[in-house]
C-alpha cells in the first residue's frame, strides 16, 4: 500500500502545476490602461468636380471695310472736239456720238499764201468703232464719206470744184481730253461746175483738195 500511495502522490504533484496553469487567467493590471486602438481617419468628403466655367464667345470681329477706290475714269464715246491740223492753217471741228462720227474742217493758211486763189473745206460723216476696251485711253477707227467744196482760180484751173469720196482714219482719245487724229482719203473724184475736167484732173483735184482741207494729222481737245 505504501508503494501505491507514493505513486498517487507523484501523479498529484505532477498534475497540480498543469491544473493551476489552466485555471489561471491573466487579467491586465487595473492600473495599466491599454493603449487605444489606432483610429482610422474617416474618408474625405466627396467633392464634386468643378464645373467648367462657360467660356464667353469671342467678340465679333468686324470685317474690315473695303477701301473706297474711286472708279477709273473711262473715255466717253460722246464728245465734241476742236483740232489743229499740221496742214498750213487748218482747223477742224468734230462730233463723236456712239458709232456716229462727223467732222468739218477748213484751211485758212492756203488762201492767205495764194492771195485767195486756192482754198477748200472738208465735211465728213461716217461710222466709228473702238479698237480697244474701255479705259482711260482708247483708239477708234473711223470710216467716212466726205465732200470737198473748194476753188482754184489761177490760170488754166477750173475755178469752183467739188470733191466727193471716202476715207478712213484713226483717233486716240485720252481721259484728260487730249486727242490725236489721222485721216487719209481712199477714193474719190472732183468735179467742176464751171468747166470740164479730164479724168486725171478729177482724181488729181480730189487728192489736192484733201491735202488742203482734210485734217490728215491733227491734235486737239475734246469736251
Amino acid at each position: 500500500m505504501p508503494r501505491m500511495m507514493w505513486r498517487w502522490v507523484v501523479l498529484w504533484v505532477l498534475a497540480a502545476p498543469l491544473a493551476s496553469a489552466q485555471d489561471v487567467t491573466v487579467t491586465p493590471d487595473q492600473g495599466e490602461v491599454a493603449p487605444p486602438a489606432p483610429s482610422v481617419p474617416p474618408p474625405p468628403p466627396s467633392v464634386p468636380p468643378p464645373s467648367a466655367s462657360p467660356v464667353p464667345p469671342p467678340a465679333a470681329v468686324a470685317a474690315p471695310r473695303p477701301v473706297a477706290v474711286p472708279p477709273e475714269e473711262l473715255v466717253s464715246d460722246r464728245s465734241v472736239g476742236i483740232h489743229i491740223g499740221v496742214n498750213l492753217g487748218l482747223f477742224a471741228f468734230d462730233v463723236h456720238q456712239g458709232h456716229f462720227y462727223g467732222f468739218a474742217s477748213g484751211n485758212a493758211g492756203i488762201p492767205l499764201v495764194t492771195n485767195g486763189q486756192v482754198g477748200a473745206f472738208a465735211i465728213g460723216l461716217g461710222y466709228s468703232t473702238p479698237l480697244s476696251r474701255p479705259s482711260e485711253s482708247m483708239w477708234f477707227m473711223d470710216f467716212f464719206l466726205e465732200a470737198l467744196p473748194g476753188w482754184w482760180t489761177s490760170q488754166g484751173a477750173p475755178g469752183a470744184v467739188v470733191g466727193l469720196g471716202g476715207g478712213m482714219g484713226f483717233r486716240y482719245l485720252h481721259r484728260s481730253g487730249f486727242t490725236a487724229g489721222f485721216k487719209v482719203p481712199v477714193f474719190g473724184a472732183a468735179f467742176s461746175v464751171e468747166s470740164n475736167v479730164s479724168s486725171a484732173q478729177s482724181v488729181g483735184f480730189f487728192y489736192l483738195f484733201n491735202g488742203v482741207a482734210l485734217p490728215i494729222v491733227s491734235f486737239g481737245y475734246r469736251f
